[in-house]
């Protein structure tokens, strides 16, 4: 493991250390995510917990998102989904998740629909935090 600063390590600059992701206290702990900004089945399966418990969620919880799945999500993120409620991923769903985890104070970056590690990075602090 890296320790140290990046005053104090040469091979360690100030841009390696701004993304290495901060997991936080034990608030951050929720559904045991470590924010690392990585989609995997551990996010799914929290994220489709909470679907079930705030969205009517009615599938597996099983860390592969289908269209019971994105048709929670697109419903989970309120006024800002503009288009039908189809269970179909795309950009304006992904938007619509940007725009609400933005609402939510996890996320200060760009609206452009693409999922990268900034956005799985303030999903699982969001998910971690109980806000989604």
């Amino acid at each position: 493991m890296v320790s140290g600063s990046p005053d104090d390590r040469p091979d360690l600059t100030k841009e390696d250390a701004e993304v290495i992701p901060s997991i936080g206290g034990p608030e951050n702990f929720m559904h045991g995510l470590k924010v690392d900004g990585r989609l995997g089945r551990r996010t799914w399966r929290a994220w489709q917990e909470n679907l079930k418990d705030k969205y009517g969620y009615r599938g597996l919880i099983d860390g592969r998102p289908g269209k019971m799945t994105w048709t929670a999500i697109q419903k989970s993120t309120g006024k800002h989904y503009k288009g039908r409620i189809d269970g179909i991923k795309g950009p304006l769903t992904r938007k619509a998740v940007q725009l609400r985890l933005q609402e939510l104070g996890e996320y200060n970056m760009a609206i452009d629909g693409v999922w990268g590690r900034g956005t799985i990075s303030a999903l699982q602090r969001a998910l971690n935090k109980g806000k989604y």
